[in-house]
């Protein structure tokens, strides 16, 4: 004998409480991310250990500042292959960075060109 006592109200207190839960957990992992940052400006050092390999650059901006980023964690693609940087050492184009500061590092998450005005 199947016996079901239905209390009203349950289903939906327990459904809120999942929800909460669910929320307050993505809203703890999002706050846990690096905020994301940029710089756009020009290239004025590369740390290339190869011709396949860049460990970090400098970039300097239009106010003045030298900010020094590292790329070991980068991953290089078609878009802006890490030659690319280079070109943009020799021929002083400027470059957009978007980074995550961790650990007190400036780690780039995307390299693109600029776009000049």
């Amino acid at each position: 004998m199947n016996r079901d006592i239905r209390v009203p109200g349950v289903n939906r207190l327990r459904t809120l409480v999942v929800v909460v839960a669910l929320t307050l957990g993505a809203m703890t992992l999002a706050a846990c991310e690096p905020t994301l940052h940029q710089e756009t400006g020009l290239v004025t050092d590369v740390r290339q250990t190869s011709l396949t390999s860049v460990d970090g650059f400098d970039l300097r901006t239009p106010d003045g500042r030298t900010v020094e980023f590292v790329t070991r964690t980068t991953r290089f693609d078609l878009t802006f292959p890490v030659q690319h940087l280079g070109e943009h050492l020799a021929l002083a184009q400027p470059i957009t960075v978007t980074y995550k500061v961790v650990d007190g590092r400036n780690e780039v998450v995307k390299l693109t060109d600029a776009t000049t005005r």
